[in-house]
């Protein structure tokens, strides 16, 4: 690994937050919230103490709800329900929201390209986070984004990942209690080739700090779940396009084990 990816953490949680440095003249983002796995049948106290910390945005890391269905009504119902719960409605009155879908709010558990309602799920998706009728990922498969913040000494790249629209099936592992073993095939794909590209795109931009938010997790891969390391060909290929980029100041920021965990890559 070079230097550039000294900075290289993966954090999982349902609520963290974090600040970074302030400029009063030119009021960059100072104060970001995030997490994941919002289950809408139970109760949410923690959006009380995410809105008394008063962030300027928050970053909703995949499963905002908890809807697997191949029946897009029923999944239209589970955010409804998702949006009548106070507290996270006191949210989005308070701050800008960024999202990304994991497995649930997808609409398959652990599902990837082959789930056959993902056109209709990213729309509703969409909708549910009031993206713009005009916006290119309404119109683009996968729901993956980019935005920058910031005057340029301060500026934050966010980059919204997809990892479940055009990724390729996990292999189950029949030898151990794990669920997912490793494959190093190059057939398989976490991110598809036009996302890919588009990446590479977005890390040649200049930030001094790249938030990268990914639905599952990137650095661990010994739990046996879903994981970037299932797919070890292309979790290299994500370090070796930040080195060749030479994008610095990267931080991932994953969700989906419903605990909070900090890994670092030095080296």
């Amino acid at each position: 690994m070079s230097s550039t990816l000294l900075k290289t953490l993966s954090l999982t949680c349902f609520i963290l937050l974090f600040t970074v440095p302030l400029c009063a003249q030119e009021q960059p983002l100072t104060r970001i919230a995030f997490g994941s796995c919002a289950n809408q049948t139970y109760p949410q106290p923690i959006w009380n103490s995410v809105i008394d910390w008063n962030p300027q945005l928050f970053l909703f890391l995949g499963d905002a709800i908890y809807a697997d269905t191949y029946d897009m009504d029923s999944m239209r119902v589970v955010y409804g329900q998702m949006n009548q719960i106070s507290g996270y409605r006191r949210l989005k009155a308070a701050c800008p929201i960024l999202a990304i879908w994991d497995d649930h709010d997808y609409g398959e558990n652990d599902g990837g390209a082959s789930y056959t309602k993902r056109d209709e799920a990213q729309q509703i998706f969409l909708n549910f986070f009031d993206e713009p009728k005009n916006s290119k990922r309404r119109n683009t498969p996968g729901i993956y984004d980019v935005k920058t913040y910031g005057p340029p000494e301060q500026r934050i790249q966010i980059i919204l990942l997809d990892v479940r629209y055009f990724r390729s099936t996990w292999t189950e592992d029949q030898i151990t209690q794990k669920r997912y073993r490793a494959v190093y095939d190059p057939n398989l794909t976490m991110l598809g080739e036009t996302q890919w590209a588009w990446l590479a795109r977005q890390l040649q931009q200049p930030a001094r700090i790249r938030l990268i938010c990914s639905g599952i997790q990137i650095i661990n891969d010994e739990h046996g779940y879903e994981c970037w390391g299932n797919m070890p060909l292309e979790r290299d290929r994500l370090f070796k396009l930040i080195q060749k980029t030479q994008a610095s100041g990267v931080v991932f920021l994953t969700g989906d084990r419903h605990f909070s965990e900090l890994s670092v890559i030095d080296g």
